[in-house]
């Protein structure tokens, strides 16, 4: 659910679940858990100045967190502790698309 919402907390909370997930001793998180948290990260509203323009410094924050987890999935796939969590077009296609909304210089880029 936190993968659709619109919350400025999306990101985090969704964040904390897949967390829990990988510390949990019996479950591993699938290609769908970490995908849900790339997508929470490429939909959470990035913070504003007040006047509607983004603020800078904290507005690619979402991409880099959208990326991290991308590299998360593949350092778990490539090392073979999660076979699960191979990514897939959509766990590339969403970590773009948070880039796309990011307006960090390399943003373009780290997109390719």
């Amino acid at each position: 659910a936190w993968s659709s919402s619109r919350s400025p907390e999306a990101g985090d909370r969704a964040e904390v679940l897949l967390k829990r997930l990988e510390q949990h001793e019996h479950i591993q998180p699938t290609r769908w858990a970490y995908n849900a948290v790339i997508k929470a990260w490429a939909k959470t509203p990035l913070p504003t100045d007040g006047g509607g323009g983004r603020l800078s410094n904290s507005n690619n924050s979402n991409a880099h967190k959208a990326q991290a987890v991308l590299d998360r999935m593949l350092y778990l796939f490539e090392s073979g502790e999660n076979l699960q969590v191979k990514p897939d077009k959509y766990s590339f296609t969403t970590t773009i698309d948070a880039w796309a909304k990011s307006n960090a210089p390399d943003a373009a880029d780290r997109a390719e």
